[in-house]
């Protein structure tokens, strides 16, 4: 699940980056449409949140377990 929403996160931004580079050269109409670039940002900081929350979990439950760990020697 980490790695899709860190796939997902990555994209995101390169698509973001793709639009606005091209919105700054071209003037096609997909390039100057600021709610799609909006989007990808959105996306981009939603599934961060997510890959930083679970990531945060994982390293909660190692921390208990070596916290176990230690009590038991």
């Amino acid at each position: 699940m980490k790695r899709i929403l860190r796939i997902i996160s990555v994209f995101s931004i390169l698509i973001f980056l793709i639009l606005f580079i091209g919105s700054r050269i071209t003037k096609i109409e997909i390039f100057n449409n600021v709610d799609l670039r909006n989007i990808f940002v959105l996306i981009y900081l939603i599934t961060s949140l997510y890959y930083y929350k679970i990531d945060s979990k994982e390293k909660n439950a190692e921390i208990q377990k070596l916290k176990t760990k230690l009590k038991k020697q």
